[in-house]
């Protein structure tokens, strides 16, 4: 019985540490680099012309710039 309750103790945070490295955290929001890069790769599907993808990217920057 303490076997059981060992290996499930482990099990429950070896959940938590998985997710605390490869989950982002509990519940916290995405870091300002990875707003930046979600930003960046959106502008780089949806705009074709250099102007508007210019300005895409500058907007991202501004919101980057706002998150820090």
């Amino acid at each position: 019985m303490r076997t059981l309750i060992v290996v499930a103790i482990a099990v429950i945070a070896g959940y938590f540490i998985y997710q605390e490295l490869f989950g982002g955290g509990s519940g916290d929001g995405p870091s300002c680099k990875q707003v930046y890069a979600s930003c960046s790769r959106n502008c780089r599907t949806t705009e074709t012309e250099t102007t508007a993808y210019n300005a895409c990217l500058k907007k991202c920057q501004g919101a980057l710039d706002e998150c820090k």
